[in-house]
């Protein structure tokens, strides 16, 4: 997880939509721009499905909450393995991290403290 940490957000989707075409098609080649399209529609497809496993979870709250980053990606991948399966929940997981945690939780958190 430490090596994912330092690649952008491009590299993770790439990487993201390598797995997503070798659960498809494993044997053809793909532009790296296409790969990142697969990889945001995944993303988009699966958002609410991530956002209710991720956001309802005590310990990303807890781990959030604290700043302690493995920990959180831990808790985050575990979550996603229920929901990505043959994909690198590493990877997704610090792809939501990168994009904004907050955010995508922002909802369901506003609701627990009210």
């Amino acid at each position: 997880m430490n090596e994912l940490i330092k690649h952008s957000e491009s590299k993770l989707l790439i990487e993201l939509g390598q797995a997503i075409v070798e659960v498809d098609r494993p044997a053809l080649p793909v532009a790296p721009r296409e790969l990142i399209r697969r990889a945001n529609i995944w993303l988009e497809k699966n958002a609410y499905a991530l956002r209710t496993t991720i956001c309802t979870n005590e310990d990303v709250r807890k781990h959030f909450e604290s700043k302690d980053l493995d920990p959180l990606l831990v808790a985050i991948s575990e979550c996603i393995a229920t929901i990505a399966i043959q994909l690198p929940v590493g990877t997704i997981a610090l792809l939501l991290v990168k994009r904004g945690l907050k955010t995508l939780c922002e909802v369901t958190w506003s609701e627990d403290v009210q």
